[in-house]
């Protein structure tokens, strides 16, 4: 669970449950389907950045994709990756298995309940901003610890111009819940 700083956040914001709050934030009923993934049907950021990592991946690897959601990456299956999804949210993490993922859990990001040196690939798409900032060290030292050896790691984060954004200090409460309950963010 986040930790007490984090917790702080959540409640200005009016979120006394965080895990309830995301257990169907970015989760879906769809099952993606092919078409999803043709370039000519569909294009925005989210799958240019699949694209570039189906391109970064060695065919027959291992990716752990932290914070799967509904199981944007599923397209790495073409290649022959063994493709294991962790979320916060069960649904999330259901929705990524429904959608081709070999293997998917609910867990925290801090504490993955995975053996060491168990993947060539670790993975995370708009997930660090979702970390609260006492829990990043745990969570890139959980990294470390489940990645082979020469392994690789691809981080997307989100951006946003922070000079012209109020510190969490600044925010009225009000402001805090559009900020925390839009995107969920608790670490930027």
């Amino acid at each position: 669970m986040p930790s007490s700083s984090s917790d702080d956040l959540y409640q200005r914001a009016g979120i006394v449950a965080p895990a309830e709050f995301y257990r169907t934030k970015f989760v879906s009923g769809e099952v993606l389907d092919a078409r999803y993934f043709k370039t000519l049907d569909r294009f925005d950021m989210r799958f240019a950045r699949t694209l570039w990592i189906y391109d970064n991946v060695r065919a027959g690897s291992s990716v752990l994709d932290l914070g799967c959601g509904a199981g944007m990456l599923a397209l790495l299956k073409r290649k022959g990756i063994t493709l294991t999804g962790v979320d916060l949210s069960p649904e999330c993490a259901q929705a990524a298995r429904r959608n081709g993922y070999d293997f998917t859990l609910s867990a925290e990001l801090s504490h993955l309940p995975l053996a060491d040196a168990s993947f060539d690939y670790v993975v995370s798409l708009d997930v660090i901003g979702h970390v609260g900032f006492e829990e990043k060290d745990a969570m890139l030292v959980e990294v470390r610890r489940v990645l082979r050896p020469g392994g690789v790691t691809m981080h997307g984060i989100e951006c946003t111009d922070r000079r012209a954004q109020k510190s969490y200090d600044e925010m009225s409460a009000e402001e805090l819940r559009r900020f925390v309950e839009v995107d969920g963010h608790v670490g930027l």
